[in-house]
């Protein structure tokens, strides 16, 4: 973990771009704009790319045009194809994307760029992120320091909404993979992370909506066989054998019934099971 700023004036700030993929989740993105063009940070491009919601999103944005750098509002090939666009057509020197049912916290654009000024090695930055339920609330943090085989191994040490990237090393690594529906996060961060060391800072950056309608709740059996596939095209020959392992028993942890499952986490969580 690199040093922290605790002054975040720049005499020269440089121009962040954000891009907003979004398809009917309007019951949340009033609040993912406004986290976006309420921060106390004057050089931003924000994009928001609608795939043709129906559900009153498009009325959402428009009503925010004036401060947008671009929006629309029609069919395209899913999450993935928005975020590449909304980069390729930016021209910020650093890059960030926030779900529509996800949010920025106050003050983080000033400082992320205060991060990157400080740190001209630093290339991928990264935070801990907020997770909330539907409502709002509280429930607990998640981010930690990057550790490749733990993250292969299951365990996402960046959380999507609070991490952003230089530019150059988007261009470098290359485009978010539209091939991939759950997992091209955890595809871009481990591509990423091969090419530069990953900063991570303390903070809270984001928020994160664990919610019934996300992705990743409502598909939640196909986000993992996806995940377990894109840990296997990263890892080495050496390194496959425990992450399938790993895979199987996470499998047949979630065929369990919900007692066993209950039992299982009291026995992880005990001093005593932890002795050798």
């Amino acid at each position: 973990m690199g040093s922290e700023p605790t002054d975040v004036f720049l005499a020269e700030p440089p121009l962040i771009s954000v891009v907003t993929p979004s398809f009917n989740q309007a019951s949340f993105l009033d609040r993912t704009i406004r986290s976006v063009l309420d921060q106390d940070y004057p050089q931003i491009e924000y994009f928001v790319l609608d795939g043709g919601s129906s559900d009153g999103s498009p009325e959402i944005i428009k009503s925010y045009e004036a401060r947008l750098a671009s929006w629309r509002s029609e069919p395209d090939g899913g999450q993935a194809s928005a975020i590449n666009e909304g980069w390729a057509r930016s021209t910020g020197s650093i890059l960030g994307w926030i779900n529509s049912d996800d949010y920025y916290l106050p003050g983080t654009l000033a400082y992320v760029a205060a991060i990157f000024a400080n740190r001209p090695d630093a290339s991928l930055v990264y935070g801990r992120c907020e997770v909330v339920n539907d409502r709002g609330d509280h429930q607990g943090y998640i981010g930690h320091e990057y550790e490749r085989l733990g993250m292969l191994h299951g365990v996402q040490a960046m959380p999507q909404p609070s991490t952003f990237v230089r530019r150059s090393l988007y261009e470098e690594v290359g485009p978010i993979d539209e091939s991939l529906f759950y997992s091209m996060d955890f595809d871009f961060f481990l591509r990423a992370a091969a090419r530069t060391s990953p900063v991570f800072v303390r903070r809270p950056l984001a928020a994160f909506t664990v919610h019934s309608e996300a992705k990743t709740t409502a598909g939640r059996a196909r986000s993992r066989k996806e995940t377990f596939e894109v840990a296997l095209r990263h890892a080495t020959s050496a390194e496959r054998p425990g992450i399938r392992a790993r895979a199987l028993r996470a499998q047949v942890f979630h065929l369990l019934p919900g007692a066993a499952k209950h039992w299982i986490d009291a026995r992880r969580e005990s001093p005593s099971s932890h002795r050798h």
